[in-house]
């Protein structure tokens, strides 16, 4: 089936050119800058709806994201784990009956509301995108009708899964690549723990209902 991996549809207010670590924190024009921290992975099977993630900022990490329906999700990286809630609402689903591919893209925000292990203070929030193409066969020489390959029946031959976040994350400690190039800062150990200077407006009203 052509899963409906819907983590959050946000909102026409969202700035997704923030995903690329542009995020600041909110507050005073003379405060530093919230550290800010992006996910990023690609999955190439498009009927599990697990994605490898790669973690970089505060927190040099990886892991991996489960995408479900739902205001909830939970990023399960190799020093903890991290909560958190998001935006839902009617993903983009758009045909190219010339190829037979569906894509869906999903976009908005998010807010950290806890977490275990090292991300067991964490707190932040951010905007992300998640697009998801998959391909299907063709039937008698001919593309299937968008109607039919959305049946929960339909099954692709193949596609991918691209997800995208980033915001300001503080409340971990900080680990640094070591220079061999893979960004967990195995053998270098923490470095500091992240504090914010102003706490910014969390983007929610009530974040933990």
């Amino acid at each position: 089936m052509f899963k409906r991996i819907a983590i959050a549809a946000g909102s026409a207010t969202v700035a997704l050119g923030a995903l690329a670590g542009g995020v600041a924190a909110a507050g005073p024009a003379s405060a530093s800058p919230l550290p800010v921290e992006t996910f990023t992975g690609v999955s190439h099977n498009v009927i599990s709806n697990v994605v490898q993630l790669d973690a970089q900022g505060p927190a040099w990490d990886h892991g991996f994201i489960k995408l479900v329906n739902g205001p909830k999700a939970t990023l399960v990286l190799s020093r903890g784990n991290i909560d958190v809630r998001h935006t839902t609402g009617q993903p983009s689903v758009k045909y190219d009956p010339a190829t037979c591919t569906l894509t869906e893209v999903d976009a908005g925000r998010y807010a950290v509301t806890g977490g275990t292990g090292a991300y067991r203070h964490a707190g932040g929030y951010g905007t992300f995108l998640v697009t998801t193409k998959a391909r299907f066969a063709t039937v008698g020489g001919l593309c299937p009708p968008k109607a039919t390959l959305e049946a929960p029946s339909a099954t692709p031959l193949g596609g991918e899964t691209v997800f995208r976040a980033g915001g300001p994350l503080w409340g971990v400690t900080s680990y640094r690549d070591n220079g061999r190039g893979n960004g967990y800062g195995r053998g270098h150990g923490p470095v500091r723990l992240i504090h914010p200077v102003h706490l910014p407006r969390d983007p929610f009203h009530h974040p933990h209902s």
